[in-house]
């Protein structure tokens, strides 16, 4: 209950979004303007729908996969509109295709968020429309006016794009260098967790959809400054334990040379951070430029060990590049030409058809979460048809609608969303209510008030529901009343539908749950699974003569990171379910922080395999051999739930290892560290196992 009562109450600035929904509330406004001055305000409020809907499709992505979102949207919109107006005489007919377009919504969840906006859109235009039979004809004519709608807002959409100069792109590249900052000045008080994963993987997919009006050179900066974030990532990684070495050596003083820079590569990478997101990069960039070469008395390299300093000059050397490229390009510069740099992310597809296809033919499955999620929404759906068509409810497709968008693949969001649309409502009809009954709007005067109530639900969109349920009750209330029907009555009965369809979708998640901690398990398997992977790549990287295969560690990385998100993400799903008999929270968490720290060790290792010269080293083999065997133990017992499974140590291994590799040089002394890290992680994963369930 605290849980939910937070999320009722918690607005997220972050989240709040002005200028997309004022632009998104024009789009809404004028064909609902147009409709009213001709006299033809029905034809208005049917193309306004078209507008909002693909307003809100127009919050998922940032340029081409937005783009794809809003134009799906309206052309399934228009056709869901055509099939609800054509079919609605006839129940028999209109309750199974609630049913199939209630499914086919359910199983996009699988795909994304884009998806399941779209789909969710394409519902709610077939069950709001089969509430108005039509002929085929009259059918056709409204579908025209939907997709005008939706065609209108995609042109106040994409129209500004040719104006705009990358800001999502560069403000994404500004938080991953903000994240950079945080995790320097963490280091030297041995408090960074590594760099947060989702905002690199954000900024990955930001400038792979990047502005198709934007200038190439810009673009081509762009990727050189991820792939530079991308490095200095690593080495300030791989520095961490080189002036963990020196401490237990007792070298104050190269220790604090080391601090220095790290001191230094915080504020420059907080001055790229401002060059980006500012109108005057070059003033920012050149308060980064000298802050690289700073130090706490001098140039780091000239006392360090060899090893150490090699880090340390890499570290600035990228530093320097990445302060070059944030005051803009210059003639003959690095990433000015393609091909140059990012072109790990430049290659990559924006809209992989195949892969869509597939998940969704792999999610067509009876163990699938988003299967059963689709089964659950489509009875839902069919109950709520059924319902309003037996029980003398007004305008009862609301009831559907209510659970149409209640309904989600976890019990949190379940509950939070259904709870707060039902409170939101009663909010919106009284404030409805009331605004109604002091100002007695005329047909322009509920004309601004659907605009108004449009814009305010679109800036709270994404930031608390419950404010969003306030508002876009008001925006449905008055939009009715443009189209003739009594706001006092609207009110009332859309608050009871509302009720009733958000207590069905309760009661049908309480009979019905996919509960998250029956899939954690598998996810913390697929974790392990990837994590075995790289760590084994990184180290037999140490086995071969240069050069290694660079894109091959950086590909082995990714699917690690992501695999963690996924992770973590379904740890904190759980941690919001109730309930004893799935799987233990203190577990998973315990999983999830030994991994972390696995993951940090061999990121450092990945750092020193790329520049160390002090290679090969073959004594690596056999350990890297026996980390993969373990750790997918490790996954096979998750999977088959076997606690208190025995797992094979790694301890011997590592002993061995330290005892090939010696302590002649600070690389070998790295490795041997990072090594006993990972061994210590594993460690602790099989302590975890091994703990029987209360």
């Amino acid at each position: 209950m605290k849980r939910l009562v937070r999320d009722l109450r918690r607005v997220e600035p972050a989240n709040l979004s002005v200028l997309p929904a004022l632009r998104c509330a024009v789009g809404v406004l004028i064909p609902l303007l147009v409709g009213t001055a001709v006299g033809r305000p029905g034809e208005g409020v049917t193309a306004t729908i078209g507008a909002l809907m693909v307003g809100f499709a127009s919050y998922q992505g940032v340029y081409g996969t937005r783009f794809a979102a809003m134009a799906v949207t309206a052309a399934g919109a228009a056709i869901s509109t055509f099939v609800g107006a054509t079919a609605g005489a006839y129940a028999w007919l209109v309750v199974p295709l609630t049913g199939v377009w209630a499914f086919a919504a359910g199983l996009m969840a699988s795909i994304g968020p884009a998806a399941t906006v779209v789909g969710l859109q394409w519902t709610i235009a077939l069950v709001a429309f089969t509430n108005y039979p039509m002929s085929p004809l009259n059918a056709l004519g409204q579908a025209s006016l939907v997709l005008a709608g939706g065609l209108l807002q995609i042109v106040f959409v994409v129209g500004v794009w040719p104006l705009r100069t990358n800001r999502p792109e560069r403000e994404a590249l500004a938080g991953v260098y903000r994240v950079l900052a945080e995790y320097a000045e963490g280091v030297p008080r041995d408090e960074s967790p590594l760099p947060d994963a989702d905002t690199f993987d954000g900024a990955v997919w930001t400038l792979i959809d990047t502005n198709p009006w934007g200038r190439e050179r810009s673009r081509l900066r762009l990727y050189a400054l991820l792939d530079e974030a991308e490095r200095i990532r690593i080495e300030l990684v791989a520095v961490a334990p080189t002036r963990r070495v020196l401490a237990a050596d007792g070298q104050e003083e190269q220790v604090a040379r080391i601090d220095g820079l790290l001191a230094a590569a915080a504020r420059t990478c907080r001055s790229i951070a401002a060059a980006l997101v500012s109108p005057q990069p070059r003033r920012w960039a050149a308060v980064a430029a000298p802050a690289v070469l700073e130090t706490a008395g001098g140039p780091p390299e000239g006392e360090l060990p060899p090893d150490a300093a090699d880090r340390v000059g890499i570290l600035r050397g990228h530093l320097r590049e990445a302060a070059r490229l944030a005051a803009g390009p210059e003639k003959g510069g690095a990433g000015d030409r393609p091909g140059e740099s990012g072109g790990r992310y430049a290659q990559r597809p924006v809209l992989p058809v195949h892969d869509t296809l597939l998940t969704l033919r792999a999610n067509l499955n009876v163990r699938s979460e988003m299967f059963r999620h689709a089964v659950r929404l489509a009875v839902v759906l069919v109950v709520a048809s059924l319902l309003y068509r037996v029980l003398p409810i007004e305008r009862g497709y609301w009831v559907g609608l209510t659970a149409l968008l209640v309904l989600r693949t976890d019990y949190g969001t379940t509950m939070v969303r259904g709870i707060a649309r039902i409170l939101g409502t009663a909010v919106g009809v009284v404030l409805a209510t009331l605004i109604a009954a002091e100002l007695r709007p005329g047909p322009y005067a509920l004309v601004v008030l659907v605009a108004v109530f449009a814009f305010a639900a679109l800036v709270v969109f994404r930031a608390n529901y419950t404010l969003f349920a306030v508002f876009v009750t008001g925006y449905i209330v008055f939009l009715l009343a443009v189209n003739g029907l009594p706001s006092g009555d609207t009110s009332v009965e859309r608050l009871i539908d509302t009720a009733i369809g958000g207590v069905l979708a309760l009661i049908a998640y309480a009979v019905w749950p996919t509960w998250e901690g029956a899939s954690t398990a598998g996810k913390l398997a697929a974790l392990l699974d990837a994590q075995a992977r790289y760590g084994r790549a990184v180290l037999s990287a140490y086995a071969e003569p240069c050069p290694r295969d660079a894109d091959a560690l950086h590909s082995a990385l990714v699917r690690a990171r992501l695999a963690r998100s996924n992770a973590q993400a379904s740890v904190e799903r759980m941690l919001g379910e109730p309930g004893k008999g799935r799987y233990q929270p203190e577990r998973a968490i315990g999983f999830v922080g030994a991994t972390r720290r696995y993951a940090q060790a061999v990121l450092t290792l990945h750092a020193h395999v790329l520049q160390c010269d002090d290679l090969p080293l073959p004594e690596v083999c056999p350990f890297a051999e026996r980390l993969e065997k373990v750790l997918g133990g490790l996954a096979g017992a998750l999977r088959a739930g076997r606690a208190g499974a025995v797992v094979p140590a790694l301890g011997d291994a590592h002993a061995t290892l330290r005892q090939a590799l010696g302590d002649a040089t600070v690389t070998r002394r790295a490795i041997v560290y990072e090594t006993g890290q990972m061994a210590e992680a594993v460690r602790t994963m099989r302590r975890l196992l091994a703990t029987r369930d209360p």
